[in-house]
């Protein structure tokens, strides 16, 4: 018997596969924000991978071609390399709600994106592919994007784009 785990990845897997045949691209944009929602809602972002059966297949010849290498390397390791000096970490601004100066500049690139994203699906797409991430708690990209959550916003419209790009 299947796990739950499983039978999820299984099932979004067949949801991905099925939103790349739709052919309009909001649409497209919707069903793999739903898609984004019901990943988000598990908590298991980073665990859940649409992988294919062949996929899964080949994974165990490549287990064994590093487990081959590793037995190969000489038993003693080179020296370690001295590492250039890092450059100094600036400290995390703590953001709020509010956009600040120092938000707009700090998250310029990430405004732009929304800006491109808005014009290419108009401001009404947008809005639906925002309500659709957020479960309808924010539904204006130019009101409910602040600096707390636009790196989240920009994460999920650019994983929509791909989805919907690649499919065409």
């Amino acid at each position: 018997m299947a796990s739950v785990k499983d039978t999820f990845n299984a099932v979004i897997s067949d949801a991905i596969k099925n939103a790349d045949l739709i052919s309009d691209n909001y649409q497209k944009a919707m069903a793999m924000a739903s898609i984004a929602q019901a990943l988000a809602a598990t908590g298991l972002i980073n665990e859940v991978a649409a992988v294919s059966k062949e996929e899964k297949k080949e994974e165990p010849a490549k287990t064994k071609k590093t487990a081959d290498k590793m037995k190969r390397q000489p038993k003693e390791l080179p020296p370690e390399k001295e590492e250039p000096a890092a450059a100094p970490v600036e400290e995390k601004e703590e953001w709020t709600e509010e956009w600040t100066d120092e938000a707009v500049e700090a998250l310029a690139e990430e405004l732009q994106y929304i800006t491109d994203f808005t014009e290419k699906y108009g401001e009404e797409g947008a809005n639906a592919c925002l309500a659709e991430f957020s479960n309808g708690l924010l539904t204006d990209v130019t009101a409910d994007i602040n600096p707390l959550n636009i790196k989240g916003i920009v994460a999920a419209f650019h994983k929509l784009e791909e989805d919907a790009e690649s499919a065409s």
